[in-house]
């Protein structure tokens, strides 16, 4: 981004949402350690400039804390701090971050996961006194005839949610977290408030089987 660019947006920019990310489950760990969670640092350094800024959403996914058995809307302890990482995967040779990466995952079954819990950890850290809010989406998906083939079990529960439905709770969650602090200058939030966070998912209320979900597919396309 070039200083001019950036200079707009810090003077400009009220609302941020920050749903940036590769979502590739084979990711070597660096790439989706600079993406994920590094990124998500940069969006912070950038959005505390902006002196108009009412709102930052976090997309996260609501698998990003899956090793537990219940995820509730709170943050959970990190399995890496998010700054130690990146200066991890920075300072290794990428030969050497991939041998390690099955010992650093733990119980995470994947890169995205795993670094999506990371980057979390960079939002609890980095927004101390900022209008911010994290959302956990779970696995958001568009009914439009695109995806003809799924190899899945058709009992279990598909935990889909619209795409139009996440992009209107973003916009809610923007709305109620600028409602809530008007400004980050002057109504900031306290430095030692945690964000909330915004569970979104169907299962809950909701479920619904791959199978279930096939059929209804097949009835419309």
């Amino acid at each position: 981004m070039c200083p001019e660019d950036r200079i707009k947006i810090m003077n400009e920019v009220e609302i941020i949402f920050h749903g940036a990310a590769t979502v590739r489950f084979d990711e070597p760990l660096k790439t989706a350690v600079e993406i994920n969670v590094r990124g998500t640092r940069e969006m912070f350094k950038l959005a505390r400039g902006c002196s108009k800024l009412k709102a930052f959403v976090h997309i996260s996914t609501a698998y990003s804390n899956c090793p537990q058995n219940m995820i509730g809307e709170e943050f959970y302890e990190s399995p890496l701090p998010g700054d130690k990482l990146i200066d991890l995967v920075e300072t290794m040779e990428e030969k050497v971050i991939n041998n390690i990466t099955p010992g650093l995952l733990g119980d995470f079954p994947n890169t995205y996961a795993y670094t999506k819990a990371v980057a979390e950890n960079i939002v609890k850290e980095y927004s101390k006194g900022l209008p911010v809010a994290l959302f956990r989406p779970s696995i958001v998906g568009a009914a439009v005839g695109l995806l003809h083939v799924l190899n899945c079990n058709p009992k279990v529960i598909a935990d889909l949610v619209p795409g139009d439905m996440v992009v209107n709770a973003c916009i809610a969650t923007a709305w109620k977290t600028a409602k809530e602090y008007p400004s980050n200058h002057e109504d900031a939030p306290p430095p030692d408030l945690t964000p909330p966070v915004y569970n979104y998912v169907s299962s809950e209320q909701r479920p619904l089987t791959w199978g279930e979900l096939e059929l209804a597919l097949i009835a419309k396309y």
